[in-house]
């Protein structure tokens, strides 16, 4: 079973946040549910699991001295956090963008940035859950998605060679 990685998000409505997150392609998780947190996951990849939690709920895993914030990225404008998820095709990502502007996200402009550095083989578009949690969804080319596998085995094997 390949390991989880689960996202927590305080949202501040819970059923606006698990339409808008199901209306982009994620599935409600039968099992993580309470009246205080939902859970999605990402239809393409289960191991991807967003926990939406109401801040209340979301207060009881941390310490006091790192309590979340008092506003929603929404409310402050303010951002430390860019999650990102891969497409499958660049028009996977163009979808996904319009179903969230669609469904109560804010999209962002095309940032041409990305595309040029890569060399045009990384196409994403950016845009805020209700709540004002930023999601990139990026497709990146077959060609570079070899290469970065490529350079990953090589580092795993060097490094499994220096532990003999």
């Amino acid at each position: 079973m390949a390991p989880h990685l689960f996202i927590n998000l305080p949202v501040s409505d819970l059923d606006r946040s698990v339409s808008f997150y199901t209306s982009i392609g994620f599935t409600c998780h039968p099992f993580y549910t309470s009246p205080t947190t939902r859970a999605v996951f990402y239809t393409l990849n289960p191991s991807i699991v967003i926990m939406l939690l109401t801040v209340s709920h979301l207060k009881l895993f941390l310490p006091e001295s790192h309590a979340p914030v008092s506003q929603f990225p929404s409310e402050s404008k303010r951002h430390q956090l860019l999650n990102s998820i891969g497409a499958s095709t660049r028009e996977e990502v163009d979808e996904i963008f319009a179903k969230a502007v669609v469904n109560g996200g804010e999209g962002f402009p095309i940032s041409t940035h990305v595309g040029e550095v890569c060399g045009g083989m990384v196409y994403g578009r950016c845009f805020a859950d209700p709540d004002g949690h930023l999601w990139d969804m990026t497709w990146v080319a077959p060609e570079m998605v070899k290469m970065s596998d490529d350079a990953l085995e090589k580092q795993t094997k060097e490094q499994g060679e220096k532990k003999e």
